[in-house]
């Protein structure tokens, strides 16, 4: 199999490196093809330059953090493949849905953002299977877990979730005027279900 190289000019060796990545996966998604995320890590460390030999929970984070930054179009394009096995449609009667929940939950009273959230949980999943999207710990905090808390009698705890989410939502509205100090939320804002305010 022959290697395809990929070259992009005046971008810092960092930000490159994710360009290559994104590039690659395009040109997947433009051969009809859907790449897993480990499949993009094993390319790299079979066929690519070794300076992108990186594990695929790195190359996952520079795909959804970093190339946003960059180049928004390809992020777009890059997080519908993402998304598209996304697990929205499953719900807490499966057992991992149920047990990821309840750690969304638990990370969020923690003082974890949603985007922290899903780096945490992906930095522990042992196949493509289990990796999550900021669309999924979404609804695993606005969705499943009342349904969860609903039937375990947690509903002392949802609210509480629900508290902080209306919190860091107060908290974001008043740093957008110029009127909030820090407090206990991260002087990033964020919005209500947790995404980094630049």
């Amino acid at each position: 199999m022959s290697k395809k190289t990929y070259s992009v000019d005046k971008i810092s060796s960092y930000e490159n490196q994710v360009i290559v990545y994104a590039d690659y996966i395009i040109d997947e998604i433009n051969k009809g093809n859907s790449p897993s995320i480990r499949s993009i890590e094993k390319y790299f460390k079979e066929y690519g330059d070794p300076k992108y030999n990186r594990s695929y929970v790195t190359i996952y984070k520079l795909l959804v953090e970093v190339l946003p930054l960059i180049d928004y179009e390809k992020y777009v394009m890059i997080r519908k493949l993402f998304d598209k096995n996304d697990d929205k449609n499953k719900s807490i009667r499966d057992t991992k849905v149920r047990i990821r929940v309840m750690k969304t939950a638990n990370l969020l009273l923690q003082g974890f953002t949603i985007d922290e959230i899903v780096n945490a949980i992906n930095s522990n999943v042992s196949s493509d299977a289990d990796l999550v999207t900021f669309n999924t710990i979404y609804r695993d905090i606005t969705i499943r877990f009342k349904q969860l808390a609903q039937e375990e009698n947690l509903m002392d705890k949802y609210l509480e979730v629900e508290k902080v989410l209306d919190e860091n939502s107060m908290n974001n509205l008043a740093n957008q005027n110029g009127n909030a100090s820090c407090n206990n939320v991260s002087c990033q804002q964020r919005d209500t279900r947790g995404r980094f305010i630049k």
